[in-house]
């Protein structure tokens, strides 16, 4: 008995085709996609709350002139944590979109992290004036440079550190 085949009715016997073995086009990589887009929120964030904590230092000091180099490292210290707690709820809820309820651990991770950023933020700045100081002879323009350097790499660090240590799914 010769062995028959079933065609499907769009299909001859001498045509063949591969729908039935054709892969679907790959998506595209969503995730790489979905970091830039955090990155660009992250920075967004970060400069909003530059704005913000200058806004509250210079309200503090309007509302309440001092000279006293204490009540200055206050009235910064006040206008720091504005702009970090501003930045934990909109980075929490529009940058990484972290829904579920805020925990101690997630608030206490933050706060190393924000401290981490501070540091190397401070440190890293240090470190680039050392080096930018016997070059560039404009206390101010080494002094612009090294924080410049500072926070463009302090971002990216602080970046790492939030989406993959303090807001992880």
């Amino acid at each position: 008995m010769p062995e028959t085949s079933t065609l499907s009715p769009t299909e001859t016997s001498d045509t063949y085709t591969f729908s039935s073995v054709m892969r679907p086009e790959p998506e595209p990589d969503t995730r790489t996609h979905k970091g830039w887009v955090q990155l660009l929120r992250f920075s967004a964030v970060g400069g909003l709350n530059t704005v913000l904590d200058l806004l509250v230092l210079n309200a503090l000091l309007l509302l309440c002139p001092t000279s006293s180099p204490w009540l200055i490292a206050l009235y910064t210290a006040i206008a720091y944590c504005m702009g970090a707690t501003n930045s934990f709820l909109l980075n929490k809820n529009w940058t990484f979109t972290h829904r579920q309820p805020t925990t101690w651990r997630e608030l206490k991770r933050f706060g190393l992290a924000t401290l981490l950023g501070l540091s190397w933020n401070s440190l890293f700045t240090w470190l680039a004036s050392m080096v930018a100081h016997p070059f560039v002879t404009n206390t101010l323009a080494w002094t612009d440079l090294s924080k410049g350097l500072a926070i463009a790499s302090g971002t990216i660090l602080s970046f790492l550190v939030m989406r993959l240590w303090v807001f992880i799914h």
